[in-house]
């Protein structure tokens, strides 16, 4: 209920006290900024008048606690947006830019954010069915020029959500979502999933901690310029379980 530029000037004033010769640049990207979330606000305020889907929780703390033989994992986090349409939700993820998933990142350990709230949302209710997961682009993308669209047709298309069904036939809005990929059914994501968790806790537990520099994970080291182990051709990421443990 606030307006946005208020919320705004709160950070970055405060930022501009700090940093008192860059006034300028700093309101500047305070402006943007709003310009942007009001951009964003629209479409979403759009979107819900146009489809069944509409959020239910934000901000949602999940606890999972899953036994394994000799430890017990618990899993906490928070998940940004549900939304529920009749007896289906999807889990929504906001992100400051554009993200998205592959069955092959998933099987080395990345990307296993939104399914692991997604399992721990449904096993949290029940009767409730998981239809898909989602990003969101809080960043203002550039748009490819197609001269027989429209710039508002064009610019909507780009503020979609990236989607992820669990079901490969589940059909899913398109007013609301800019394109939709299929992941593997849920079992097999709740299978493959857990067996990534035991490894990862296993290798943690026997004080596996030999560096090993990926690309993703390098990019965000604050060690990088002391360790050096990151350079242009760094590997992916090992991968954790093979696809023949998935299919048995």
């Amino acid at each position: 209920d606030t307006d946005i530029n208020q919320q705004l000037s709160v950070y970055f004033d405060a930022i501009a006290r700090l940093f008192i010769n860059d006034v300028e640049n700093i309101n500047a990207m305070k402006d943007r900024m709003a310009d942007n979330l009001k951009l964003k606000i629209g479409f979403l305020s759009e979107a819900l008048d146009r489809t069944p889907w509409k959020p239910v929780k934000c901000e949602e703390r999940i606890r999972r606690i899953i036994p394994y033989d000799d430890f017990t994992l618990v899993l906490n986090g928070i998940i940004d947006r549900v939304d529920q349409a009749g007896n289906e939700f999807m889990i929504v993820d906001y992100k400051s830019s554009r993200k998205s998933i592959s069955q092959d990142e998933i099987i080395r350990g990345k990307k296993i954010q939104l399914l692991t709230y997604l399992l721990a949302y449904s096993e949290a209710n029940p009767e409730l069915v998981p239809a898909a997961v989602a990003y969101y682009n809080l960043k203002a993308e550039n748009i490819d020029f197609k001269a027989d669209k429209a710039r508002e047709e064009l610019r909507r298309n780009a503020d979609r959500f990236l989607s992820y069904k669990l079901d490969k036939d589940y059909p899913l809005d398109k007013d609301y979502y800019s394109s939709s990929r299929y992941v593997v059914d849920y079992d097999l994501n709740r299978r493959y999933l857990e067996e990534i968790y035991r490894l990862l806790c296993s290798r943690i537990l026997n004080g596996d901690i030999e560096v090993r520099p990926v690309k993703d994970a390098c990019l965000f080291c604050i060690y990088s310029e002391v360790c050096h182990g990151y350079d242009s051709d760094a590997p992916e990421a090992p991968v954790l379980i093979e696809k023949e443990v998935l299919n048995g």
